[in-house]
């Protein structure tokens, strides 16, 4: 994700089902990592990194699962 504002927020939320172990992180752009998720319920994950500066971001699931599972992204002030 591309944060053209600066002091932004990056929001990742994954969800899953099934017999999952995954790990969601927030990377920076050079790929270091800023966040990484912690438990959101019985089947989420969510990480979140405030106040960003500009640039592009990615968000990394890793694991493995025998389900499926889905990820938010969102960017607010």
């Amino acid at each position: 994700m591309t944060v053209v504002t600066p002091n932004y927020d990056l929001e990742v939320v994954v969800t899953y089902s099934g017999g999952s172990s995954l790990a969601v992180s927030i990377l920076g752009p050079g790929g270091a990592v800023l966040s990484n998720g912690t438990p959101n319920g019985p089947s989420s994950l969510r990480t979140l990194v405030a106040n960003l500066p500009t640039g592009t971001y990615y968000a990394q699931v890793s694991g493995s699962t025998t389900g499926t599972y889905s990820i938010m992204l969102r960017s607010q002030p």
